[in-house]
């Protein structure tokens, strides 16, 4: 039996181009087979190593620039602070270092095209 994959929407800037970026610098990857058209947007289906990070990269309707919480990507990932080195090293935008919030390590950052993600290590404060 095969689980069926639940994809997020994501609504970017130069769809095309954050595939390209996902693919290069997250570790996703384009699914094969899973292109789809919408009304008139083209959606490109990539998922990445961890497994629960499956988005629909579609065009966005606008382009405003500017960053609100809404409409930041959020990815989970087991390792936030490897991949803020990995990200820093390679050149990518920094929004915020990584902190710790109530849901876990996470760090913001931009792609060149300006949308803005969010990396998440999900962790358990609770005592046991």
């Amino acid at each position: 039996m095969t689980e069926e994959k639940k994809y997020r929407p994501a609504r970017v800037s130069e769809p095309k181009k954050v595939v390209k970026f996902l693919v290069k610098y997250l570790d996703f990857f384009d699914e094969p087979g899973t292109k789809s058209k919408s009304a008139d947007k083209l959606g490109i289906a990539v998922s990445n190593k961890f497994g629960d990070n499956f988005l629909l990269v579609q065009g966005s309707p606008s382009n405003t620039g500017s960053h609100n919480v809404d409409e930041i990507i959020t990815f989970n990932t087991d390792n936030c602070l490897r991949d803020y080195h990995q990200l820093k090293s390679a050149g990518i935008k920094i929004e915020q270092i990584p902190r710790y919030t109530g849901r876990g390590l996470e760090v913001i950052f931009s792609d060149p095209y300006g949308n803005c993600y969010l990396l998440l290590e999900k962790r358990d404060y609770s005592e046991a």
